[in-house]
């Protein structure tokens, strides 16, 4: 298999293969790359880039892509761990591997493993499920029919409906069948297989391997479980990066990809629902139209009395530092439905201020530098908060 090394927005040319690579890409993930055909100025290859994917991607039988962030690792774990409620988890203790995003892979599979490996230490989570089988004695309820018609085909014993105490729960399983994902994959480190193997170990003898998706899980939870919440927001994310369905087999290099505008739209969203008292940070907002349209706003600021309006917020995470003109109509479009007359761009990098108004519609830029995670928090954010919210403008 051949493998194409790429920088998340840099285009990478391809040589002299370079169309039949790039239409390969563009046929398969057209949403996610770029193509940049050759130029007779320039003397230029044909290339490709990601506007958003980082991670391992084959592409198919022949070809993969193995596309760095333009984000130091670092930055993506503090991204992660806010964004998916992670905070339990110290990432600095653990990400003493290479600084890429396959130690970014070994990095999410060690802090699971351990942290399962920790649970399974203390007592799995147990509940009482319900059970109906033929006992010889009678326990919980006797299903009257069921007995009768047994005893007629010559049974002795009664079929009763009862409860058990079982730790082979959906929550348990969900961590095995994770931990069966990544023992298959290719793991770069010894010490991260070793770990997944014990923990796949502990797990395995008491429980049943049952296939899961990445939306199972999503759970709720009590006292008792309350702290596999950010291991199942691990698993989730493992799951959905490397495909949460594939059958036992040999040891295969699963894909491992990352959608970074999604991430930033989450990180942020988060950002201000734990610095935002008195707001109520709404993410994807639909706003429905006539003839079955629907858009969805990414963040809605609302007073959290009366749930007003206060403004929208649209993450754009692009390599620029200007907005387009469709961006800023698309936001003064989402405030002039919600009926609030502020707007804000939000951008992964540093980017010059911008305010202006269209109409009633206040539009202003932020910029969050992700490349200096977690060492300075978007401090952008802190002003531009407190006025947002002092009413409205």
């Amino acid at each position: 298999m051949r493998v194409v090394d790429l920088v998340e927005w840099q285009f990478a040319p391809l040589g002299a293969a370079g169309e039949a690579i790039a239409r390969r890409v563009h046929a398969a993930h057209r949403a996610s790359f770029e193509l940049q055909e050759p130029s007779a100025l320039t003397g230029a290859d044909w290339a490709v880039r990601s506007c958003g994917l980082v991670g391992y991607l084959p592409v198919d039988d022949g070809l993969a892509l193995r596309i760095a962030p333009k984000v130091p690792v670092r930055s993506l774990l503090a991204m992660l761990d806010l964004a998916l409620d992670l905070d339990s988890l110290r990432w600095h203790e653990t990400l003493t591997r290479e600084d890429t995003v396959g130690g970014l892979f070994d990095v999410l599979a060690l802090v699971l493993a351990r942290q399962i490996g920790s649970r399974v230490r203390k007592g799995l989570h147990r509940a009482y499920v319900e059970e109906r089988d033929e006992l010889q004695l009678v326990r919980g309820r006797v299903a009257p029919r069921e007995s009768m018609g047994r005893q007629l085909r010559g049974a002795t014993g009664l079929v009763c409906d009862f409860e058990t105490l079982t730790e082979d729960l959906l929550d348990n399983q969900i961590l095995l069948w994770t931990l069966e994902r990544l023992r298959r994959s290719s793991l770069g480190s010894p010490e991260v297989r070793h770990e997944v193997r014990a923990s796949h170990r502990l797990l395995a003898a008491c429980l049943s391997m049952v296939p899961v998706r990445p939306e199972d899980c999503a759970r709720s939870y009590s006292q008792l479980n309350a702290d596999y919440r950010p291991m199942h927001a691990l698993c989730r994310l493992l799951l959905e990066a490397c495909g949460a369905s594939g059958g036992a087999g040999a040891a295969e290099t699963v894909p491992f990809t990352l959608w970074m505008p999604a991430l930033f739209e989450r990180y942020v969203a988060r950002w201000l629902d734990r610095e935002l008292r008195d707001v109520l940070v709404d993410p994807h907002v639909g706003i429905p139209l006539d003839a079955g349209l629907r858009y969805d706003a990414d963040i809605v600021l609302r007073d959290r009395a009366t749930r007003r309006p206060l403004a929208v917020l649209d993450t754009k995470y692009k390599d620029t530092d200007r907005p387009a003109p469709a961006d800023v109509q698309q936001v003064v479009f989402y405030a002039t439905v919600l009926g609030c007359r502020d707007a804000v761009l939000i951008y992964p990098r540093p980017v010059p201020a911008l305010d202006l108004r269209a109409g009633p519609v206040r539009v202003r830029t932020v910029g969050v530098d992700l490349a200096r995670l977690p060492e300075t928090e978007p401090a952008a954010f802190t002003a531009l908060a407190a006025e947002l919210t002092r009413g409205p403008t």
